[in-house]
């Protein structure tokens, strides 16, 4: 997986910004992983990639990946080849293939 050298950027600290609704000093990050996985690798930086396998372990950060419902095809290609986590296995590729004419796949040709 490219983060693997993660504790070598024990210092990398998730982006508020990709949070900007909601009041992060009451924010739950653990209750709340999927969202927050969800928004690392749909808006996040290498920085944020690195603060979320620091925050959760490579585990829970896989767990979330296939549970999370919607990703769009860049996002299940990049979680396929960066994060090494099959795209069969994920549980929005589920959901493309049985509603392929809903967001975020509608009108876009599905590749996987």
């Amino acid at each position: 997986m490219y983060f693997d050298n993660h504790a070598d950027f024990l210092k990398a600290r998730i982006n508020p910004d990709l949070f900007w609704e909601y009041n992060l000093k009451s924010f739950d990050f653990e209750q709340q992983i999927d969202l927050v996985v969800q928004r690392v690798i749909e808006r996040g930086g290498s920085n944020d990639f690195y603060a979320l396998y620091n925050l959760y372990g490579k585990d829970k950060v896989n767990i979330s990946i296939r549970r999370i419902p919607i990703f769009g095809q860049r996002e299940m290609e990049f979680i396929d080849v960066v994060l090494g986590v099959p795209y069969k296995e994920l549980a929005a590729y589920d959901n493309m293939k049985k509603h392929p004419d809903k967001w975020p796949h509608r009108g876009v040709p599905i590749r996987l």
